[in-house]
Formats: C-alpha cells, structure tokens, sequence
C-alpha cells in the first residue's frame, strides 16, 4: 500500500514525496523487489549515484539478474568512478540482451574510459559503438564514433565519419 501511494505520488512529479514512501515501504520489508528498483531509478535519475547503486545492488542481490537493474547499477557505478565494477554490470546486461541500445551505449562509454590504459578497448568499443548506431542512431553514438576511431589512432577515419554524418565540407571549422 505504500509503495503504492509513492508510485502514485512520482507520477504526480512529487520525487521527494515518493522517495519518503518508498523508503517507508522499506522499512516494513527491506527487500521487496519492486520498491528497490524504483529507488534505484529515482536516485539515478536524481544524480545520487551512490544510493542508486546501492539500491540495484541490494535488488539484484534480492532478485533475478534484470537489464533494466543491472544498467542501473552499471550507470551509477560509472559515474562514482567504479569502473571495473560498472563494465562487470553492463556485460552482464548485454549478455541478456546483445542489442539493447542503451546498455550498448552505456558500455561504450566505458570501454572509451578503459582505453586510455588499455588499448584494446578501443577495438570492443567501436564494435559496440556500430551496433548501437545500427539499432538506435543517435549524435551521441556518433560522436564517440569519431572518439574511439580517433583515439585508435584512425584520426582520417573518424574525420571522414564525422564528416559524412554531420555534412560537413572541406573548409568547414571541425
């Protein structure tokens, strides 16, 4: 029932007044699946990324392995810098589902981070980076296009790439 009234106050907006419900309906069982996920959501989307992580962990830990948790806590866990942690999640998520356009994105930018210690990576990410544009283009995906060949050090690829996407011509400022 409170768990309830907190959906029903997020969809009026009311964050705060729907993280107070859910957190109530925490108390009364800490590992009920539903309200861990939608903490986990909320906290995500409100930039709390250690809470978010901890609350799709503790849902994971409670449930089964799903795509929507598991890119949750592979978001937060890359924004507080976590990243062996984040790519654990997120390959973990593509093995769910190998084309899932965010989790795809999510994981490229990963890799890009990986890369500077790791070239390889560089190699993982473009072949994800293709994928997701395939399925889901968007300028994002673009972009690290270009990132990832130039830091592969394929700068004429990535120039040619960003080019052909966004129309430029030779004398364009890039």
């Amino acid at each position: 029932a409170i768990f309830g009234r907190g959906r029903v106050r997020l969809k009026e907006g009311d964050k705060d007044g729907a993280r107070e419900l859910f957190v109530m309906s925490l108390a009364e069982d800490d590992s009920q699946l539903p309200v861990l996920c939608a903490l986990a959501k909320l906290e995500l989307e409100s930039g709390h990324f250690a809470d978010a992580a901890n609350y799709a962990s503790r849902a994971l830990a409670n449930g089964p392995e799903e795509i929507s948790t598991l890119l949750i806590a592979g978001v937060a866990l890359s924004r507080l810098d976590r990243l062996a942690e984040a790519q654990q999640a997120l390959e973990k998520a593509l093995a769910l589902d190998e084309e899932h356009p965010e989790t795809l994105g999510e994981l490229v930018k990963i890799y890009l981070r990986l890369g500077s210690e790791a070239p390889d990576y560089y190699g993982k990410a473009l072949d994800l980076v293709e994928k997701a544009i395939r399925l889901a283009p968007n300028p994002e995906l673009h972009l690290n296009r270009g990132r990832i060949l130039a830091l592969a050090g394929r700068r004429d690829d990535a120039l040619a790439a960003l080019k052909e996407k966004y129309h430029w011509k030779d004398g364009d400022e890039v």
